[in-house]
Formats: structure tokens, sequence, C-alpha cells
């Protein structure tokens, strides 16, 4: 019952790190923005897209603009061969986004987003409806394989939970790592962005 994890937006408070992670193929960009309450083990997602695939600077400019600071994690082996992930990993990085490679079992964490979604340890933000949106198109075919057509917010929310929150990080944090970073315009106290 998408009741039970959908929320309401909320002031995300400035101690629970940040990350964003990454989904890509020749047509499709996906990417989403989380949180993460250590305390609670809980992981809230506060914004995600969806979008045709066009040049990589634009969908670059859509990470960068909810906060250079948070890092990106992407599976290079997710869609092509390591080489041409690994690739589009280096482009990402060259359009100045803080991308870390990582690779999954998609299949296996479909499990643990069905865990934290049952045990209430994984919120979603009700104004990222691309995200509700792919849940509800998420199926398994006659042989128990997910179905390809609607795994983009999925595989990225997959990566996220079993990767990318190693790699969160406070704002803070990140303006102690680097000194130059410096933050441009006003920011909702929502989002961060």
């Amino acid at each position: 019952n998408e009741a039970e994890f959908t929320i309401d937006e909320m002031r995300l408070p400035g101690l629970w790190p940040r990350v964003c992670a990454v989904d890509t193929d020749i047509g499709t960009f996906a990417a989403l923005w989380a949180a993460y309450d250590r305390k609670a083990d809980t992981v809230y997602v506060y914004d995600a897209i969806e979008q045709a695939r066009g040049p990589l600077a634009i969908h670059a400019e859509a990470v960068t603009r909810r906060g250079r600071w948070i890092p990106t994690i992407f599976d290079p082996k997710a869609r092509n061969t390591r080489d041409e992930g690994l690739a589009t990993a280096m482009h990402l990085i060259e359009l100045g986004i803080d991308v870390q490679t990582a690779e999954i079992d998609f299949t296996a964490a479909i499990d643990d987003i069905a865990s934290r979604l049952a045990t209430g340890r994984l919120k979603i933000f009700k104004t990222a409806t691309q995200w509700v949106s792919s849940y509800r198109r998420l199926g398994r075919g006659e042989k128990g394989e997910i179905a390809k057509e609607a795994d983009h917010l999925m595989r990225a929310t997959a990566l996220m939970i079993m990767r990318g929150i190693g790699i969160a990080i406070t704002e803070n944090h990140a303006t102690e790592l680097n000194e130059d970073y410096i933050e441009v315009g006003g920011r909702s106290e929502i989002t961060g962005y």
C-alpha cells in the first residue's frame, strides 16, 4: 500500500547525509536524490527524474542543480558493457558530477527495497511522482525476471540502497572536504535545492 511509504514533503535535517543515484541507457536517463537518517536507518527519497536520454550535459545540469556537493553513485555494468558504462561515468565526471561507481545484483537488491518499504525504512516524498509511477509499473516476467520497461528508477533505488548510503555525505562534510565549494543562489528548506 503506497500510503504506508509515501509521505508529505518535510524539512530534511542538515545532519542527514545525501546521495544521488543514476541509471541510464541509450534511451532513458533516471536519477533520484535521497537523504539518510542514520539513527532510524531510514532512507528518504525526496526527488526523482526519469526522462528521454538527451545530451549528458543537460542531465548533468539537472543533477548539479540539486546540489553539486551531493555524491552520485552509478553502476557502469547495469545497462552496457563495463567499458561503455565507465565512459559514461567519466563523461559525467567531466561535466562536474562527483560520480562513484559500484556494481550490484539488481534482482537481489529488489528484496532490500521491498524489505525497507515493508518495515517503514524507505520513505518516498509524494512529490517524487515519477518514482511512484515507476514503482507501480514494476513487475516480474514468467521466469521471475524484473520487467525492463519500468526499472530505471527502481535500479537507481537499488543502487542507492545497496551502495549509495555508504557514500552519502552532509553539505557541511562536503564543504570541509572541498574548501573551494561555493553554492550560488537560494535553496528550498524542503529539498535543499
